[in-house]
Parts: C-alpha cells; sequence; structure tokens
C-alpha cells in the first residue's frame, strides 16, 4: 500500500448515522473484493440519509450490508481496505484457525473493537436477510438475522452467505451445511420484488457482463456427494443471466433501480493490491453520486 492510498484511507469518515428510514428493499450483490465497490456506494447513501428500511445481502454484498444497516459510515471500507494484508483476515493464519482462507470471526472481533459495530444497532422493524446455500439440497434460502435471537447464530449466518466453496468450510445451521449464496442466487431479485414496491440493486458487475457457462471440475469432484449443490453450480450462470435479463426489463419500466459499475471492475477475485482496491471504492461512490438524484426521486 503506498503513503498515498494509506492517507486516503485513514481519511474515510467515521460516525454513527441515523435517521428517518426510506421505505423499499435494498439488494446487494456479492464479488468477494469487488464488493468495496458497494461499500463507496453506501457510504454515499449514509451520508446523504438514504437508509432504505430492508435488505438482502449475498456474500460479500451481505457484509457490506450489515454496517450499512448499522448506519456505520466506513466501516466496510476500511475493514477490507486495512486488514487485506493481514493473514488473520485472509491467509494463513485464517486457515488454520477457521479452515477457510477468510477470517470471518477475525473481521467481526474488528468491526466490534474498531467501528463500534453491534447487531443490536439494525432496528428490530428492519429486515435483513443474507441469502445462504443449502448445500444438502442445492437451493437457496433467505435468513432474516432479526428473527434470531443468538449473537452467534446470527454471525453464522453472515458467515455462511460469505463462504465461496474450496476456500471456505461448511457453516452449520440448525443441522443443516451451508456455503456462499451466491452459489444458487446470486442476485435475489424475485424475493425483494415480493417485499417491496420500490427495489434499488446494487450490482458489482457492468450492465453488459454476462457469464457463460464453464464446468468446473474441481468443484464436481469435491463436491460428487452433493449432487443437488452440483446442480445449482452447474446452472447458476444461466440463472444469473436470465436474472440480469430481468433487471434490465424492469430497470427500463422503472419498478426498480438498478446501479452497475460505470466501467468493468477487472480484479482478481483475491485482490491483493490496496491500492486497486480503493480504486473500486472510488469508483463506487463516484457512480453513486451521479445517479443520486434520480436514486432519490425513484424512492419518492
Amino acid at each position: 500500500m503506498n503513503e498515498i492510498t494509506r492517507e486516503k484511507i485513514d481519511s474515510l469518515k467515521r460516525g454513527h448515522v441515523t435517521g428517518e428510514l426510506t421505505e423499499g428493499c435494498l439488494v446487494l450483490e456479492g464479488g468477494a473484493f469487488r464488493g468495496l465497490y458497494t461499500a463507496g456506494v453506501l457510504d454515499v447513501f449514509l451520508e446523504n440519509g438514504i437508509l432504505i428500511r430492508d435488505v438482502i445481502g449475498v456474500s460479500a454484498g451481505a457484509l457490506n450490508g450489515l454496517t450499512y444497516s448499522a448506519g456505520l459510515l466506513g466501516a466496510a471500507a476500511r475493514g477490507n481496505l486495512i486488514y487485506r494484508e493481514d493473514s488473520r483476515y485472509v491467509g494463513f493464519k485464517a486457515l488454520l484457525k477457521n479452515r477457510g482462507l477468510f477470517g470471518f470471526d477475525y473481521m467481526f472481533k474488528v468491526q466490534q473493537e474498531n467501528e463500534g459495530f453491534s447487531f443490536d444497532l439494525i432496528d428490530d422493524d428492519r429486515k435483513f436477510i443474507a441469502t445462504v446455500t443449502n448445500v444438502d439440497t442445492g437451493r437457496p434460502e433467505y435468513m432474516d438475522i432479526n428473527k434470531v435471537s443468538k449473537v452467534e447464530d446470527k454471525f453464522r449466518i453472515i458467515q455462511a452467505s460469505a463462504s465461496m466453496p474450496l476456500v471456505s468450510a461448511m457453516v452449520r445451521i440448525n443441522g443443516s451445511r451451508y456455503l456462499d449464496g451466491g452459489c444458487s442466487k446470486k442476485v435475489p431479485i424475485q424475493q425483494a420484488l415480493e417485499m417491496s414496491e420500490k427495489t434499488v440493486v446494487i450490482r458489482t458487475r457492468d450492465r453488459s457482463f454476462r457469464l457463460h457457462h464453464n464446468e468446473d471440475r474441481i468443484v464436481n469432484r469435491v463436491f460428487r456427494k452433493y449432487p443437488n449443490f452440483l446442480e445449482s453450480q452447474n446452472n447458476i450462470n444461466k440463472v444469473y443471466n436470465d436474472d440480469c435479463e430481468l433487471m434490465e426489463k424492469l430497470h427500463e419500466e422503472k419498478r426498480i433501480y438498478m446501479l452497475n459499475p460505470s466501467v468493468p471492475i477487472n480484479i482478481a477475485r483475491l485482490e491483493s493490491d490496496t491500492d486497486v482496491l480503493f480504486g473500486v471504492y472510488e469508483l463506487g461512490r463516484r457512480d453513486a453520486l451521479s445517479h443520486l438524484e434520480e436514486i432519490k426521486e425513484y424512492l419518492k
């Protein structure tokens, strides 16, 4: 990390934003460290008093949605940027403790100690839904953490939503095994439409992006005992592309507001260059500011 980037990170705004909630549902796509784009967008939302009541997050989107719903300005960006090079968060020490490359428990500790995060900051009358994939059924499940009483159970739901196959261990919840929600549903647009008449979708892919079928032999081998999960994995590209087409149509009809990166975010899934990652965050801020008035108008 160069000195200029470090200074920029240190200058990120802090604060606990509260205010009147805006009726609607916010859908947050995942994408590992592409999620820093979402962090930039959500910081602009918080700075401008856009506090959308309900949130559905997938993978990194669930992690970003937590600090947004708690009203913690800059928290998601700082966590990912400052600790990206810390092996307790991503790397060997996380692998030893968590049986996966991501140290979710360490990052939650950082957010609690350094940012003042608490699940209690999320209003009881809000819905915060994390999308997870049931490995046994292969189906997405939508878990509302505000309907769960124990903190450790809330934590497991968020962890499950962001536990990517091959680099993360399965997470057990109520006797079932779960992995990343994006394995079965990358953008839960239908779920959002059932929840609210107003839906804002924050994507981490540009509008022209579509997935191409590419069967992963390693995944097929590792998860051969879970045929339903493999079926979802082998169908996810079509599901995603169909959802992209649906969202395009809904956006054009002004039934949803969809914000995509204005330029493609071409970074590695586990991108380690902090300067590049900060650029992704800045892109999210710029795009959010350029669409801010349209988004406010849509949410009226």
